[in-house]
């Protein structure tokens, strides 16, 4: 049996779907061809015995089974055939529907035995590991569509089927971090065939009930750290949406690109909320529909929230609300409750029918129609629904009429009276756990009954009060306040609680708050010490609340602030360090408030007092270095004790052994830089080295167990990202941070020779220098260029006046500190941190057309022939031999000599063979007049870098900072 005559019957059939439409799999379109593939095949085996003279039916047994294989053994020849041309084809927009028909009637006619399948495999195999990007791309396509296929087919047995899967599986898996994207993207394609399969009509897919564990991990690891959008929506699309890869799923709902996001929405849909999604998973969900980063997704989960899991919770937001789970996810539940009133009502309704659109909107009401249950008792969902519903109330801009919204309040709410004793009722229950386990258990049932209380006490914010609900009230929050039993939880609900019965009154406020406290000092004084503490900390507590929640008119009250130092001031002293720490903390909030120059001094002195008294705990100290700078920053003067107290002790805590101290002083240091009461570079190169060091970019799981969550000082995750944000922000403020900034390289090569050192006797783990250098660099060429743009375009400096023109470069500046550092450090150095910064000078870059600072240019070379006399070893030498010989060759003018034009013009011109050192520029076309311009600024006094050495005054007044580059020269 001749292939190629076979093969001249079937190229019509296959040319014939290949110009026709793509089809679909086992369409009817498809199996019509492969039934006329067939039929051809078999009317030319017929046609081919009957020329041979062989007969099926009336020879032997072993001629039919050899006739039966050579006819197979044809066909896949042929078939085989059509697969290389199609994937030899230039693979173009106009192309690619021919090349997919071609496989999908190969696909197709292949599954029909086993024999044809395994040939066209193994070509496919063979094809997916050349060289060529396209082929593999295109045979990863066909092993998708021959699995699809094989999936379908019942001509299969189901060992036959499984051995085929394996085999393509296999084939498949190294293709998952493929360099190329096409390649990768093909088998995301291709995989996806895996895990779902056609119905016997051919119209729709349904999943595949079998698993192939090492595709569906290399699909999540696609979905997650292929950099391409396009590929990263194929694994979405592709990954089976089970209970077990649902988190990755609903993870891409943070994707940094929008149409990541809006795919992963899209399959968040299809997935069960009761059956499929878990309390975390739902609450993921709502925050990404409540956040407007992108409204598309927005608008994705929108819709399947007030439409999909209403109708699967028969519109009853309580269910939904326990479902979520209030107490652990407060924050997404109020969201979700914003997201379910505030819903776009013509949107609803075209989203639900008529009877679900009217029920969506009557549970919605219901639901709040009373905070009680029938027994009496409080529900914690229904709780918080309402006090939910009744702060959207107050802000919903379809109640704006004051009567319309009373109305409604005074339906959902109960009176005052039944609110306070049920408050007290709960709050005397949680105070009677915590009493029996001794306050050292902290179960679901105590964060629950908590979480009832605050949500009670923040139903007073809508109540209305008339003069005997005030009175109750404010009865029922002093009484709580009184009790050193009431958990600290509810004290703030309960200062705020109070706030509220005087309405406008402050003076009111504070004159009962003082009451309580001082009522609570009674109560001290006359108690045994065992229980002493505690009443101090509840006085302390209540007056710092009372601090937060005031306005400005409390710095106008000098009698309420000297009675309320009165109380705190003798926590300062307290034996136990709990208590001073909240003293101080107290002492911070009260401080922002004083009026007085003399108080305020007195304050003063006693924080700093603390701050500088080495014997305390580190915690106290910390606490008080946040006071003294949040006064600094509300307006103290730089000349203050105050200020020169932060100058000594923040570099001092900045080298302390504990991270947590480490990390909490290095947020002060950034507050201070950043609204410039201080500007010093050594202050700048140690937060930079901070931002390299182990201790901060180590991974989560290595650094302290008792590490904070991100929004708590002390943080080390907190303060790296803090420090990403500060040095670009800090540099494009002004010209004398942009000069601390890049003048701070001397002090950072210092601190990181000590940590080299350190390495080499301790083994720990190294600074990456390089790493550090070129960081300073690009941060401060970007605020640089940022700048400088922005005086082109006419702008000027916002803060300072001045302009941001600079005639020298960050790359001149470093380079100036780096050979300076080496020449004087390099008997410190160890060979390898010296070959690092002499290969890191020698690749220095200077671009004439905007070095204007000849000065600089000849001290630059002065360092470096200093260097290259006095470095013993070959391979620095040979770093910086290149640097060495383009700044010999420069023609430097005599300072004040503005003749030697050519001179100027024949500088600029100056370039190495290698084009290393100086970059090349040409200068043919520019006149006479711009090279005197050049000329005339070697006159100009040069703006320089400045740096804290030798420098005392480390304020921000720049006429007292002195520079690296004038110590230099």
């Amino acid at each position: 049996m001749d292939p190629n005559e076979l093969l001249e019957v079937l190229e019509p059939l296959f040319d014939a779907y290949q110009h026709s439409s793509t089809g679909r799999r086992n369409s009817a379109l498809i199996q019509s061809h492969v039934a006329d593939v067939y039929h051809a095949t078999r009317k030319f085996r017929a046609n081919w015995q009957a020329k041979e003279g062989k007969q099926d039916v009336d020879e032997g047994e072993g001629e039919v089974e050899d006739s039966v294989e050579e006819w197979l053994t044809c066909l896949s020849e042929v078939l085989v055939h059509f697969f290389d041309c199609a994937i030899s084809m230039e693979y173009t927009a106009s192309s690619k529907h021919a090349v997919g028909a071609i496989f999908e009637l190969v696909a197709a006619v292949a599954s029909h035995h086993l024999v044809l399948v395994e040939e066209v495999l193994d070509r496919a195999i063979e094809c997916s590991r050349v060289l060529l990007e396209r082929v593999r791309a295109s045979a990863c396509q066909f092993i998708g569509n021959q699995v699809s296929y094989i999936l379908t087919s019942n001509r299969l047995s189901s060992e036959e089927r499984d051995q085929l899967l394996d085999q393509a599986s296999q084939a498949l898996i190294p293709r998952i971090t493929d360099k190329a994207q096409s390649v990768r993207l093909a088998f995301n394609h291709a995989a996806g065939s895996f895990f779902s399969k056609m119905t016997e009509e051919g119209n729709e897919t349904v999943p595949n009930e079998e698993d192939d564990p090492e595709l569906r991990e290399g699909l999540q690891w696609s979905l997650q750290h292929d950099p391409s959008v396009t590929n990263r929506i194929a694994a979405l699309e592709a990954l089976p949406v089970t209970v077990q890869t649902s988190d990755l799923v609903i993870s891409r709902l943070r994707d940094v690109k929008p149409k990541v996001r809006c795919a992963a929405a899209d399959l968040v849909g299809s997935l069960s909320i009761a059956t499929q999604l878990d309390a975390d998973q739902c609450a993921a969900v709502v925050e990404a529909g409540s956040t407007s980063r992108c409204e598309a997704i927005k608008d994705i989960l929108v819709d399947l929230i007030c439409s999909g899991w209403m109708r699967d919770f028969e519109f009853d937001p309580i269910r939904l609300l326990k479902k979520i789970d209030v107490v652990e996810h407060e924050e997404s539940c109020e969201k979700l409750i914003r997201i379910l009133l505030n819903v776009d009502r013509q949107h609803l309704s075209t989203m639900l029918t008529k009877t679900e659109f009217q029920r969506y909107w009557d549970e919605l009401n219901s639901a709040g129609a009373g905070l009680l249950t029938q027994k009496g008792e409080i529900d914690l969902a229904r709780l918080f629904y309402i006090r939910v519903r009744c702060q959207n109330l107050t802000v919903d801009s379809n109640h704006n009429e004051a009567v319309e919204k009373e109305a409604i309040l005074a339906a959902i709410l109960p009176d005052v009276p039944t609110l306070c004793e049920k408050f007290e009722l709960h709050a005397m229950a949680l105070m009677k756990l915590m009493i029996d386990r001794e306050q050292t258990i902290i179960t679901q049932n105590d964060e629950e009954m908590t979480c009832v209380c605050l949500n009670l006490l923040q139903l007073f914010d809508y109540v209305s009060l008339e003069e005997g609900s005030r009175l109750h009230l404010k009865t029922t929050m002093k009484r709580m306040l009184g009790s050193v039993l009431t958990p600290d939880d509810l004290v703030e609900g309960c200062v705020k609680a109070l706030r509220n019965v005087v309405g406008n009154r402050e003076d009111l406020f504070w004159d009962e708050a003082l009451d309580v406290v001082h009522d609570l000092d009674l109560k001290n004084r006359e108690s045994e010490s065992t229980v002493e503490g505690a009443y101090v900390l509840r006085i302390l507590t209540i007056i710092s609340v009372v601090c937060e929640i005031s306005s400005s008119q409390l710095s106008q009250a000098s009698d309420v602030q000297r009675r309320f130092y009165s109380m705190v001031a003798p926590g300062i002293s307290h034996d136990n360090t709990l208590v001073r720490q909240a003293a101080v903390g107290c002492l911070g909030r009260l401080g922002m408030f004083v009026g007085s120059v003399l108080f305020a001094e007195k304050l003063g002195i006693s924080m700093v007092e603390l701050a500088a008294n080495e014997l305390e705990p580190m915690e106290v100290r910390v606490q008080a270095l946040f006071a003294l700078t949040d006064w600094t920053l509300l307006g103290v003067s730089p000349e203050s004790k105050i200020l020169e107290s932060l100058l000594q002790l923040v570099p001092e805590l900045l080298e302390d052994t504990e991270t947590k101290v480490v990390c909490a002083v290095a947020e002060i240091a950034l507050r201070l830089l950043f609204s410039m009461k201080v500007l010093d570079s050594e202050w700048i190169a140690k937060l930079v080295f901070l931002f390299f060091d182990s201790r901060l970019s180590s991974p989560p799981d290595q650094i302290e167990e008792e590490s904070q969550a991100m929004s708590e000082i002390g943080n080390p995750e907190r303060l790296q990202q803090l420090l990403s944000l500060f040095f670009p922000g800090f540099c494009i403020q002004n010209v004398d941070a942009w000069d601390a900034f890049v003048g701070c390289v001397s002090t950072l090569l210092q601190l990181c020779m000590e940590k080299d050192n350190q390495k080499r006797k301790r083994g720990t783990k190294t600074i990456p220098v390089a790493k550090v250098i070129d960081y300073v660099l690009v941060t401060a060429n970007n605020a640089f260029d940022f700048r400088n743009s922005e005086e082109s375009d006419g702008h000027a400096d916002g803060q300072s006046g001045q302009t941001f023109v600079r005639h020298v470069t960050p790359s001149l500046v470093i380079a100036l500190q780096l050979a300076q550092f080496i020449i004087q450090k390099q008997d410190d150095c160890s060979i390898s941190l010296l070959r690092t910064l002499c290969k890191h000078l020698g690749k220095t870059v200077i671009d004439l057309e905007i070095e204007k600072s000849w000065q600089h240019l000849s001290h630059l070379a002065e360092l470096l022939e200093q260097l290259g006399t006095e470095l013993t070893d070959d391979t620095c030498l040979e770093y910086i031999q290149d640097l060495i010989d383009v700044l010999s060759n420069l023609d430097i003018p005599v300072e004040n000599d503005n003749t030697n034009i050519a001179n100027v013009a024949k500088r600029l011109s100056v370039s190495t063979d290698d084009g290393k050192g100086i970059q090349k520029h040409n200068h043919a076309a520019m006149g006479d007049e711009t090279i005197a311009d050049i000329a005339e600024k070697e006159n100009q006094d040069n703006l320089v870098p400045p740096s804290s050495n030798n420098s005392k005054s480390k304020t921000g007044r720049s006429n007292e900072l002195q520079t690296p580059l004038k110590c230099l020269s």
